[in-house]
């Protein structure tokens, strides 16, 4: 992407590390996030976008990479609202027929009422031996946190190629200037056409 004034913009290494990041972050997403990768995907993900910010300029496939990037960032947002709003079930056995419905993030389930239920009945289930309600609360609890998580990671990613798909479509100050010092064409025709003074 060549710049206005004839030099190649020097974004290429936080072009590089920003797409880095991402890929980071969408890993840690679709497997178990930890929090300090959430906030490392943030904090050098915002650094490479205001790198770049300072330094873009609108190339030929602006539109269609400032498209991409907001489609993606759109799957990403609603990544989040399925983490946040679609119910847990936490299986208890190994063929997954009894699980425990915790509720979702936005919704959970009150304590008192957690039971182990069918699967295909959606009825409280009795059990030879009964499982104990704290270990029903710490299942619920691990996979609510769980999905709390990769709300986090979903949405910094979100945000991330949000800013990315902004600055694809915004022209920058620096290159602002540099049109508007441009001249004209009528400038310039005028210029080619203005005679020369006989001395």
């Amino acid at each position: 992407m060549m710049a206005v004034n004839g030099k190649r913009p020097r974004s290429w290494f936080f072009t590089t590390v920003f797409w880095a990041v991402v890929a980071f972050g969408v890993l840690a997403a679709l497997g178990i996030p930890r929090w300090w990768e959430s906030l490392t995907v943030a904090v050098v993900g915002v650094a490479a976008s205001y790198g770049w910010w300072k330094r873009r300029q609108r190339g030929e496939f602006w539109i269609f990479f400032g498209v991409m990037c907001s489609l993606v960032a759109i799957l990403a947002f609603l990544a989040t609202g399925r983490a946040l709003l679609t119910t847990v079930k936490v299986p208890v056995d190994s063929i997954g027929q009894e699980t425990i419905v915790c509720g979702s993030v936005m919704n959970p389930a009150p304590n008192d009422s957690l039971r182990v239920t069918d699967i295909r009945t959606g009825e409280p289930t009795t059990r030879p031996q009964a499982i104990p309600h704290t270990q029903l609360e710490q299942a619920c609890v691990k996979r609510l946190d769980y999905r709390v998580a990769e709300a986090t990671a979903a949405t910094v990613v979100g945000l991330l190629l949000a800013g990315r798909a902004i600055g694809h479509v915004v022209l920058s100050s620096s290159a602002t200037r540099t049109l508007s010092a441009l001249p004209s064409p009528e400038r310039r025709t005028s210029r080619l056409r203005r005679p020369s003074r006989r001395h």
